[in-house]
């Protein structure tokens, strides 16, 4: 054996490793020697099987297989599941639970530290109905809470009016006290009755009561409008005839038959 790298060995110790000569006996002979100490095959084996009989025996704290089955077995849901269905929380669910109002079953089987909390189908059926009362009743308590005064809070200044066309209630603040109507449309027609008081004339003359009067006065209700059609082939007949009779410029035919250049331009066959 001999020392590669610096050229005082005694000085730097660490910086130096001893490397064996490929040429030396002792690389070429095989290791006869005892066998070194420390953990043997068999041993390593020993602590494998205890290891998985451990894990077999003690469950992690997430959902296996054995609880889906048993979950779908017996028709049950986990906190996640049941509040989905319910439409809440999670934590809304747990509160529930903590203070009694929601009944729950724990997971019988093998389990690390405290088994899962399962919920049945009557418990999600309770769950909504809680939760329907919770938003029926939120009204009345917030009433109860300012009628008692433990709601401090400032109060509304403006009035409530009673709408005089629908007799709709609806509060308005202080600077729209004189505003009485609910919508600008019941203040139109309240306006048309107080004011000009021709409110019923006017119903006549829209809507769907207008509709009905005017029908009876068309001769054929429903007949199609091709009187643009014709109007527009008579008027180019009469550019024609206009034409054949005076044989005048395009210029004339606008002064006597009042249309535009463009249609004696169409009426002659002529490029617009």
């Amino acid at each position: 054996m001999r020392y590669q790298g610096l050229a005082c060995p005694n000085l730097w110790p660490s910086v130096h490793r001893p490397v064996a000569l490929v040429d030396s006996p002792d690389m070429l002979k095989p290791a006869t020697g005892p066998p070194a100490s420390g953990p043997t095959i068999q041993s390593d084996a020993e602590t494998a099987e205890r290891r998985r009989a451990h894990l077999a025996s003690v469950r992690y704290q997430h959902p296996t297989e054995e609880l889906e089955e048993y979950k779908r077995e017996h028709g049950l849901r986990g906190y996640k599941e049941a509040a989905a269905e319910i439409g809440c929380a999670e934590s809304t669910v747990q509160r529930w639970l903590r203070d009694g109002r929601l009944e729950a079953v724990r997971y019988p089987g093998p389990w690390a530290g405290n088994p899962p909390v399962l919920f049945s189908a009557d418990a999600i059926d309770a769950g909504r109905e809680l939760l329907a009362d919770a938003y029926r009743g939120r009204g009345e308590r917030m009433a109860a809470k300012w009628a008692d005064g433990r709601i401090t809070g400032r109060p509304r200044q403006g009035v409530i009016n009673e709408c005089p066309v629908c007799g709709k209630p609806r509060y308005r603040k202080p600077s729209d006290a004189e505003k009485k109507c609910c919508s600008d449309l019941h203040a139109q027609i309240d306006r048309w009755r107080r004011g000009v008081g021709v409110h019923g004339l006017v119903k006549w003359l829209s809507g769907p009561a207008r509709r009905k009067w005017k029908l009876k006065w068309v001769p054929r209700p429903g007949r199609p409008r091709n009187d643009a059609r014709l109007d527009y082939e008579d008027a180019l007949e009469r550019i024609r005839d206009e034409y054949a009779r005076t044989n005048a410029p395009e210029r004339e035919l606008q002064r006597l038959t009042g249309e535009s250049r463009r249609m004696i331009r169409i009426a002659l066959s002529r490029p617009v």
